[in-house]
């Protein structure tokens, strides 16, 4: 099992827990205050495994760049997880992952 912590402005959001699937749990507080991070990731209902793989992936770069960073570091297309793992990931605005197998914060500066 995997866990990463998704932040937001510098604050916690939610727990992504991969166990053969993905699941995501905002916290309370932000389910209270804060806003759904996709309209695929609702903050009140049920979220499919798959809506979550596909926004992990999505922070990913794309095309070229991505065959070549797989490539360079022998990761497997498939796994998103091992991608994230291996060379982190620079996320869109205020929006990063701490990666709990990794041990390090992933941020973007802008």
């Amino acid at each position: 099992m995997q866990n990463l912590e998704l932040f937001f402005d510098g604050n916690k959001i939610a727990d992504v827990t991969v166990n053969g699937s993905f699941s995501l749990q905002y916290n309370n507080y932000w389910r209270e205050n804060g806003f759904a991070i996709s309209p695929h990731l609702p903050l009140n209902e049920s979220i499919d495994s798959n809506s979550i793989k596909y926004f992990l992936e999505n922070l990913l770069q794309e095309g070229r760049g991505l065959e070549d960073t797989i490539a360079y570091y022998r990761a497997s297309k498939r796994d998103v997880v091992s991608i994230l793992k291996t060379v982190g990931v620079e996320t869109s605005r205020a929006l990063s992952l701490y990666l709990h197998f990794f041990n390090i914060q992933v941020l973007k500066e802008d």
